[in-house]
């Protein structure tokens, strides 16, 4: 599936600086009658792919998208 389905969602943040004070794990999880071709990423730069506690990153930005296609009604 291409990441334009007929149904997606994207966001996005810039940023001249940012820290994080606390981490996390995060995920994205497709309930309901979302397609085997449901989709979720990011997109970042100026941040590495793990965040340190404490550090203040500058000039960042990151894209998120989701998209999925519904399975047919099987009625």
């Amino acid at each position: 599936m291409s990441d334009d389905g007929p149904i997606s969602f994207s966001s996005s943040v810039r940023a001249d600086e940012m820290t994080f004070h606390d981490v996390r794990d995060d995920e994205v999880t497709f309930h309901g009658d979302a397609g085997p071709g449901s989709w979720a990423g990011t997109r970042r730069e100026g941040l590495p792919d793990e965040v340190t506690p404490g550090v203040t990153y500058r000039q960042v930005q990151v894209d998120f998208r989701i998209a999925t296609e519904l399975e047919p009604d099987e009625r």
